[in-house]
């Protein structure tokens, strides 16, 4: 996270999107990214999609997924924060870790702001003018 003041115990709600045909690592049968169900490493997936939370700091891995299924990585909006991305798109590798980082920048206009006014007023008999 970044920016000005940024509340690190923000949750921020993921979603994992696996698309096209691969080869099942345990069966060798033919698999689609829709057909993955089931618990991989720290992702549940149900037909293709794993939905989860993640906050400042933490990470989470999916393992033993079929190489070569496709990957869309998004995140739910947020009006106080703009997501920038490294590898939100790829295709799982072989003995590979794809690396997916999102950092969220706290928005400059979602930093509360509030004015302040002061007045001065001098009474009785003083120096109205003295600064």
């Amino acid at each position: 996270m970044t920016g000005e003041n940024p509340d690190t115990t923000t949750a921020f709600h993921f979603r994992v999107t696996l698309t096209g045909e691969s080869t099942d690592p345990d069966t060798q049968q033919p698999i689609s990214g829709s057909d993955i169900t089931g618990t991989y490493g720290g992702m549940t997936f149900q037909n293709g999609v794993a939905d989860f939370t993640l906050t400042h700091g933490q990470t989470v891995t999916a393992s033993r997924l079929p190489a070569g299924l496709t990957y869309t990585v998004t995140e739910e909006a947020s009006e106080e924060y703009t997501a920038i991305w490294t590898g939100q798109n790829g295709t799982i590798q072989t003995n590979a870790v794809a690396q997916v980082h999102c950092i969220n920048e706290k928005n400059e206009d979602s930093v509360p702001a509030g004015n302040l006014s002061i007045t001065k007023t001098v009474t009785g008999e003083g120096d109205r003018e003295k600064a």
